[in-house]
């Protein structure tokens, strides 16, 4: 597809700006839409189009239009009014089916849900996602059916984790075979941007209970962050530091892959993370804090955090990069992929662009459904050739 039209929502987020710069750098002729709720955010930047774009939270309501630009007028929406109507009798799906792709860049996840991806198997047009929320994705994942039976594309858990770190293991299993325990690590620079979304998500993601994907299958444990395994040593970094235990969505995306047919990559898998600048007690603090049964004081709490944040990232010895660590326990060796050169937010825009870019050179090597990595991706060798392309060195060491 030489002059694909993508739209992606948040656009104007942290991610959404890297995502929008990335998708154009991939492919400089497309007309890529980027929605965002405040007109004040629109910027000329990466030479996008803006739109001015509500998505709800509340899935009844779904999306709404407030500002009419970036459409044409025979084609927009009534300032203010509910996409489902519209000027010219057109409605929310009639938009949607416009474009060629739609990228979902909304956070937290936990709030939005699948409500865009509902609309988008309406108007038979593909989308993909950067959720990492385990829940939500059982949410996403239920529409298969809806999918296939529409013959949309959906393709979730796009973005470092689940996303680029799955990539990165399945490639490790088709060069050395199916793992027994693999260790998947990410450590969050201090000095990188913090956007008020990715904000909210950390403070969602720290629970009393994480999930792992043991003998194949995710499983559900109370939190771990005593002992010896908290610390980890990531490589291009050197040095020993506390890493959180986290829930992750890729253990059950790799389950449910698996059950359709692609190859499980490892039988084990941990997820922990290393927020630099946050000290371990502050950590333990927010995983005992009840995020979903207080939404008004975790959003409060999060615009602390976002404020802290912003007034400490200075500090000259924290890094402006993030680093993915994979790490593989075979029989006989041990092998590590990483990924870094990136904040966690470009990591994440990389892959959800190369990953759409790659897609769209033959929408038909996959069939319609709703999809994760997996074995399964016959372009993956390629997602992961277009992130290198957009500066994030992945390479693979044995030890």
């Amino acid at each position: 597809m030489i002059h694909p039209r993508i739209l992606a929502l948040g656009g104007s987020g942290s991610t959404g700006r890297r995502l929008v710069g990335s998708l154009l750098r991939l492919m400089p002729h497309a007309t890529v839409h980027a929605a965002t709720r405040n007109s004040n955010q629109r910027t000329a930047q990466f030479g996008a189009q803006w739109v001015v774009m509500d998505v709800a939270p509340d899935s009844s309501r779904g999306m709404a239009f407030t500002d009419p630009s970036g459409f044409s007028p025979s084609t927009a929406p009534r300032p203010g009014a509910s996409a489902e109507k519209e000027r010219g009798g057109k409605d929310l799906s009639d938009i949607l089916s416009s474009y060629d792709a739609v990228v979902i860049a909304l956070g937290p996840f936990s709030t939005f849900r699948a409500s865009c991806h509902r609309a988008c198997i309406r108007a038979g047009v593909t989308c993909l996602d950067i959720n990492d929320d385990p829940h939500v994705a059982r949410e996403i994942l239920s529409l298969h059916e809806d999918a296939v039976l529409r013959g949309s594309h959906v393709f979730t858990g796009m973005g470092v984790n689940p996303g680029l770190s799955t990539a990165l293991l399945c490639r490790l299993a088709a060069c050395a075979g199916e793992c027994e325990k693999v260790d998947v690590r990410l450590f969050a620079g201090g000095n990188e941007d913090a956007g008020f979304a990715s904000t909210m998500t950390m403070l969602h993601g720290l629970t009393p209970k994480v999930c792992e994907l043991r003998e194949g299958r995710e499983v559900w444990m109370d939190a771990d962050d005593s002992g010896s395994q908290k610390k980890e040593v990531f490589v291009t970094h050197g040095r020993s530091v506390t890493a959180t235990h986290c829930f992750s969505a890729e253990a059950f995306l790799i389950e449910s892959m698996h059950e359709r047919g692609a190859l499980l990559p490892a039988h084990n898998i941990s997820y922990r993370m290393h927020f630099q600048g946050m000290p371990p007690a502050m950590a333990a603090f927010l995983r005992r804090f009840p995020a979903d049964r207080f939404p008004a004081v975790t959003h409060r709490l999060a615009r602390v955090f976002y404020t802290m944040h912003g007034l400490g990232s200075s500090n000259g010895t924290n890094m402006t990069r993030s680093i993915l660590m994979i790490r593989a326990q075979y029989a006989d060796r041990k092998m590590t992929a990483f990924a870094t050169g990136e904040t966690t937010f470009g990591l994440t825009a990389a892959y959800a662009a190369s990953f759409i870019h790659a897609f769209l050179q033959d929408p038909k090597s996959v069939p319609a459904g709703v999809h994760a990595t997996s074995s399964a991706i016959p372009f993956l060798p390629d997602v992961l050739t277009g992130v290198r392309a957009l500066n994030v060195h992945v390479a693979y060491a044995e030890e």
